[in-house]
């Protein structure tokens, strides 16, 4: 049994996944959260000033995070065509 080429060339495979639901954005926050404790607990030498680090650096890296993100989602949405452009929230 051979199975015959895919034909149908209308639709075609998004190579990234979409970046606008509600699951993503809370992997992207969550990641973001971890490496930001992570960060904060490498570098932390300060006693009494852990929260205010890891405020600092909690910002920052959700900031790159979701900076990230959302130009990955205008990028995607950039390729598609008016008519299939839809918002997900």
């Amino acid at each position: 049994m051979v199975a015959e080429p895919h034909s149908d060339t209308s639709k075609t495979q998004a190579y990234l996944p979409d970046f606008c639901t509600g699951g993503a954005v809370f992997v992207v926050v969550l990641v973001a959260e971890l490496v930001a404790i992570l960060l904060t607990l490498a570098a932390h030498d300060t006693p009494g000033m852990f929260m205010i680090e890891l405020a600092k650096t909690s910002l920052f890296v959700l900031w790159l995070g979701i900076l990230a993100q959302w130009s990955c989602a205008c990028f995607e949405v950039g390729w598609k065509a008016p008519a299939e452009r839809t918002l997900s929230w």
